[in-house]
């Protein structure tokens, strides 16, 4: 489609070609090195899910505003609360930028917390990572 990114280069070298959907949103991503990656669309055309060549996925839930509220993320392709699963929590202020992005890891590693802080402009300041450890 005319305007649409139909291949890239990357720094080493390697070749990336994109199809689209119809509407534009990206359906796939083809690279010799990595494999085959899917993008599925909710009907509403958000990102709903995307699959890696090694079986590993993605998945997203939103608000009501569209927003990110969780992405889900499985390592191996295995069912979702299969142990590596990790799960990301975003919250956001009354402007929608991301305040805060909880990562909790199911018996992986640690869980944390991450917080931003803006300016009166709205660009990040600082992100302090924070454990959500208990103990």
């Amino acid at each position: 489609g005319a305007g649409r990114l139909t291949t890239a280069q990357g720094p080493n070298g390697s070749q990336y070609d994109y199809l689209h959907h119809g509407d534009g949103s990206l359906a796939q991503v083809w690279s010799i090195d990595i494999g085959l990656t899917n993008f599925q669309r909710t009907p509403g055309g958000k990102l709903d899910q995307m699959i890696r060549p090694n079986g590993s996925q993605i998945s997203f839930d939103y608000d009501l505003a569209g927003r990110t509220t969780q992405r889900h993320l499985s390592p191996d392709g295995t069912c979702p609360d299969e142990a590596g699963r990790r799960d990301e929590f975003f919250t956001y202020d009354a402007t929608s930028r991301t305040l805060g992005l909880l990562h909790r890891v199911e018996a992986t590693g640690p869980d944390y917390n991450k917080v931003y802080d803006y300016d009166a402009r709205g660009r990040v300041t600082d992100v302090v990572l924070e454990d959500t450890q208990e103990g």
